[in-house]
C-alpha cells in the first residue's frame, strides 16, 4: 500500500535530514517501486585483480600524492567497466584509497564536511577482454587527510560494476614516504601556488577562457587542488578568491570545507568575507566551520531584508539551521512574495513549518486559500515536510500542530492538485495522497473520477481515499 503522510495526532515524530526528507518526499507520491535489478548470472564471471603503484614513494609534506589503479581482467570472459575521468561528486568513488600511519593508526578520510549537491557524471562503457589491463590515477590526497610527515600504508579498492553485489576488488599495501617541509619552504611552496593561480585569476578577468604566458602547465581547477592540499592557514584567502571571482572554484569550496584549518583565524576570515561578499557563494562553507546561531544571526538578517534579493536562496537555506524568531516576518514576507524564486519560497516555507509560530501558520493558511499554479507542489511539500518535523531530534525545531490545518483550509490546494495534469511534478499523485489524510466529503466526485485513472497509483490512492471519506 502506498505510503499517506504521518497521522497529524499521537506518537513521537522524527526530525529528519534533507536527504531523508527528498526520500520520504518521494515516497509519500506513492510512486510504484522501481525494481532492483538482479544480480547477473555468477557462471565464469569476470577475475579481476588490483595492484596500486607511486612512480615514487618519497614526497614532500603538502605534495600532490598521485597512486595508479591498474585492473586487470584474469578470467575468460569481458569485463564492463565505466570508463570515466570525473564525478560531479569530486572523487570518483569506485577507486577509493585507504591509508594508515607506520603505528597502524587509520588517516582520516580527507573530505567528511564537503556535501556535493549532486554526484555522478558521463561517462563511457568500456570492456575489459581477458588478459587485458588498464589503469587511473587517483590521488591519495582525495581519500586520506595526510597532514603530518611520516611513513604511510596505502591500500586501494575498486569496486566493478559488471556485478550488482560484487565485493570490492583490494590490492596489496604499499608504503609511501612523506618527508617534511619547514615553515619557510611551506610559505615559498604555497607562495609559488598563490602566485600561479593568481596570475591565471587576473588574466580571466579580462580574457575569458584564455591561458596567460607561460602558465601551461595547470589550469584553475588543478591549482586550487593543489593549493588546498597544503592544508595551509595561507591558503584560505585565495581559495576565498577563487569561489568569488572563478566560475571554476568546485576545489576552492572543498579546500575552504575540509582541507584549511578550522581555526578562530580561519573563522574570522570567512565572516569577512561573508559580510562583504553576501552568502551566496558561502552557504556551505559556513556550515562546514560550524558557526554558531549567535555569530550567523547577523549575516541572515541582513541577507534576509528585501534590500539582498540575490542573498534569499542561501539565506532561507541557512535559516533552518540557524533559526530566530526574529525572522520570522520576513520569511512570511518571501514566502508571500510573487517574484522571489519558487525554491526559495519552498524553502522559506519549510523553515515555517519547522519553526512554528501563530503567525507562520496564519501566511501558510493564506496560500491554501487561492494557490497559485507554480506553487501547487510546493504547498503540498510544505504540508508534507511540516508533520514530520519533531524535536526529538532537533531540540529547537517546533513542529506543526495536528489542528493546525483542517481538510477545509487544504481543500482548494487538494482540488486544483486533483484537477491539474500529472505532469513531471506529479501533482495528482500529491493530491490524491493529501486527500487520503485530508478529505472532505466535497472531494468525492474528482475522487471518482481519479477511482479509474489509468496510473494504477493514482487510481490506488484515490480509492483509498474514498474509502476513508466514505466509511
Amino acid at each position: 500500500m502506498p505510503p499517506t503522510l504521518p497521522p497529524p495526532a499521537t506518537g513521537p515524530r522524527r526530525f529528519p535530514s534533507l536527504a531523508q526528507l527528498w526520500h520520504w518526499l518521494l515516497l509519500s507520491l506513492a510512486l510504484p517501486a522501481t525494481a532492483q535489478p538482479a544480480p547477473l548470472a555468477a557462471t565464469n564471471p569476470p577475475t579481476l585483480s588490483l595492484t596500486i603503484r607511486c612512480a615514487t614513494n618519497e614526497f614532500l609534506l603538502g605534495d600532490p600524492i598521485p597512486v595508479e589503479f591498474v585492473i586487470r581482467n584474469n578470467g575468460r570472459t569481458d569485463a564492463k567497466y565505466e570508463d570515466r575521468n570525473y564525478d560531479r561528486g569530486g572523487r570518483l568513488p569506485e577507486y577509493e584509497l585507504t591509508a594508515q600511519t607506520a603505528a597502524g593508526a587509520p588517516v582520516p578520510d580527507a573530505i567528511m564536511r564537503f556535501r556535493p549537491g549532486m554526484m555522478g557524471g558521463l561517462f563511457g562503457e568500456a570492456i575489459l577482454h581477458p588478459g587485458e589491463s588498464y589503469t587511473k590515477t587517483i590521488p591519495l590526497n582525495l581519500w586520506a587527510a595526510i597532514r603530518e610527515p611520516g611513513q604511510y600504508e596505502v591500500t586501494g579498492a575498486y569496486r566493478p560494476e559488471y556485478v550488482y553485489g560484487t565485493n570490492p576488488v583490494t590490492s596489496a599495501p604499499i608504503r609511501i614516504i612523506v618527508r617534511p617541509r619547514s615553515a619557510a619552504e611551506m610559505h615559498a611552496y604555497v607562495q609559488g601556488l598563490t602566485n600561479r593561480l593568481t596570475l591565471r585569476l587576473d588574466y580571466l578577468a579580462t580574457h575569458p577562457g584564455g591561458r596567460p604566458p607561460g602558465l601551461a602547465d595547470a589550469d584553475v581547477s588543478e591549482l586550487q587542488q593543489q593549493l588546498m592540499y597544503t592544508g595551509s592557514a595561507e591558503a584560505v584567502s585565495t581559495l576565498l578568491r577563487v569561489v568569488f571571482e572563478s566560475g571554476d572554484h568546485f576545489w576552492a569550496v572543498v579546500g575552504l570545507d575540509d582541507y584549511v584549518p578550522h581555526t578562530a583565524e580561519t573563522r574570522a576570515t570567512l565572516l569577512a568575507a561573508a559580510q562583504a561578499h553576501g552568502l551566496e557563494k558561502l552557504q556551505g562553507i559556513l556550515q562546514a566551520h560550524e558557526f554558531t546561531a549567535r555569530e550567523m544571526k547577523p549575516l541572515l538578517t541582513r541577507a534576509l531584508s528585501e534590500n539582498h534579493r540575490d542573498e534569499w536562496s542561501s539565506a532561507v537555506w541557512l535559516a533552518l539551521k540557524y533559526y530566530d524568531d526574529d525572522f520570522t516576518p520576513r520569511l512570511i514576507a518571501i514566502a508571500n512574495d510573487p517574484h522571489a524564486r519558487w525554491d526559495t519560497r519552498s524553502i522559506a516555507l519549510r523553515v515555517l513549518t519547522y519553526h512554528r509560530t501563530d503567525a507562520g501558520v496564519q501566511a501558510i493558511k493564506t496560500l491554501l486559500r487561492d494557490p497559485a499554479p507554480d506553487m501547487l507542489r510546493t504547498l503540498y511539500e510544505t504540508i508534507a515536510n511540516g508533520y514530520l518535523a519533531s524535536p526529538d531530534k532537533s531540540p529547537n525545531v517546533r513542529p506543526l500542530r495536528p489542528d493546525d490545518f483542517t481538510p477545509a483550509d487544504l481543500r482548494p490546494l487538494i482540488e486544483r492538485l486533483l484537477a491539474s495534469d500529472n505532469g513531471a511534478y506529479q501533482l495528482q499523485v500529491c493530491g490524491v495522497v493529501l486527500a487520503k489524510q485530508f478529505g472532505s466529503p466535497e472531494l468525492i466526485p474528482q475522487l471518482e473520477t481519479l477511482s479509474t485513472n489509468a496510473d494504477p497509483t493514482i487510481r490506488g490512492c484515490a480509492r483509498d481515499a474514498l474509502v476513508k471519506l466514505k466509511h
